[in-house]
């Protein structure tokens, strides 16, 4: 039986979304936001926590030992059932969003407020027929490659799209996990965080179900900065040399850098096929695109985008039979509206400009919606 990239992709979807779909109930603190924390008094630290949700697929740190201080660090009475919290830390935040899996109601008072030592810990694991023949090939391998890129977009956005990133609330007697090369494992409460614990190469983990639980406070506003992969569908023009213009579906695919909020730099990859007067075309792009968004209303932003690149296009049956490549100039306006911390809707219009098309009119149009990840 002949598999086809269709159903190959098909599953890889299941493959990527089941591996990376799912997130962990641990959380990582950044070093700077350790900095932060350390600079404020121990009874302060836990109300607000910047913290990045982990994948499930990510080591999780062995289990916090026993408390060892005095009373309860938890917000608890003794006795009191789990879920029912009565330290002043959490009225304001209503029920956690992790539960404690385990509630320890044995301390032991030894006049200090620490988590017993851990010891070693656990190791997880014819010239027509010809040129007919080569626009089904170039769409068969470019509707593989958009596929894949899809499946790829797709994982992203449920994973990345769904993480938390943002403040957390937790007592201030947490366990904080701090996890180095090798494995190494320490453990120390929030409150007791010193600058000895700010070591290269090591992270800074909380577990949710442990402690008195965790209470997420909203998500941080969209961050670009860092990565991004962006993916677009709409529609497309291209100008055939003997000044035909022809239009049909189009799709994008991005792959960039944003440096800081406003200005990022992206690999794009277009495509756009369609049937017209009883022949087909295919036209396929790669180059280098900036993009730029100066304005912000809540959480919808207004930019614009500009770039340059490569196009390939092929025609024929019905319409002038083609086979060229031609540089082009992309511009246009860019909408984007923010769904989380990570994950945003797009919609992008704009022209493609043909600088050595000998036609008086060198542009043709572009319209795209999509969602971009950071």
């Amino acid at each position: 039986m002949r598999t086809t990239p269709w159903t190959a992709c098909v599953g890889l979807c299941a493959l990527v979304t089941g591996l990376g779909g799912c997130l962990s109930n641990t959380y990582e603190v950044p070093r700077d936001e350790l900095q932060r924390l350390i600079s404020l008094p121990g009874d302060q630290r836990g109300g607000n926590v910047q913290a990045v949700q982990r994948f499930g697929t990510a080591e999780d740190p062995p289990p916090a030992p026993r408390w060892s201080g005095q009373g309860s660090p938890y917000g608890m009475q003794q006795g009191v059932a789990p879920g029912v919290y009565m330290g002043p830390y959490f009225y304001p935040y209503g029920a956690p969003y992790h539960h404690p899996v385990v509630v320890d109601y044995g301390y032991e008072a030894q006049g200090s407020s620490s988590y017993e030592p851990t010891g070693a810990p656990s190791v997880p694991g014819s010239g027509q027929a010809h040129a007919a023949a080569g626009r089904s090939d170039a769409k068969e391998a470019i509707a593989a490659v958009v596929a894949v890129a899809v499946v790829v977009g797709v994982s992203l956005a449920v994973t990345e799209g769904a993480r938390y990133d943002g403040a957390a609330a937790v007592h201030p007697k947490h366990p904080v996990h701090l996890m180095g090369p090798g494995y190494q494992h320490e453990v120390v409460a929030l409150d007791e965080l010193g600058p000895q614990h700010l070591r290269d190469d090591w992270d800074a983990v909380i577990t949710g179900g442990e402690g008195a639980g965790l209470w997420r406070r909203g998500r941080r506003p969209l961050d670009r900065e860092g990565m991004t992969y962006q993916m677009g569908f709409g529609s497309a023009a291209a100008s055939l040399p003997d000044a035909t213009e022809v239009g049909g579906g189009m799709g994008e695919l991005q792959v960039g850098y944003f440096p800081n909020q406003y200005t990022g730099l992206l690999m794009t990859g277009a495509y756009s096929s369609g049937i017209a007067r009883g022949g087909d075309y295919l036209s396929w792009r790669v180059g280098l695109e900036g993009k730029w968004y100066p304005i912000e209303i809540l959480r919808l932003h207004v930019g614009g985008y500009g770039g340059f690149g490569q196009e390939w296009l092929m025609a024929g049956s019905g319409l002038p039979e083609t086979d060229t490549t031609r540089p082009y100039v992309g511009y246009g306006g860019l909408l984007e509206f923010d769904l989380t911390t990570r994950l945003s809707l797009t919609l992008k219009v704009g022209a493609q400009w043909l600088p050595t098309l000998d036609l008086q009119d060198r542009t043709t149009p572009t319209l795209a919606f999509g969602l971009a990840v950071y």
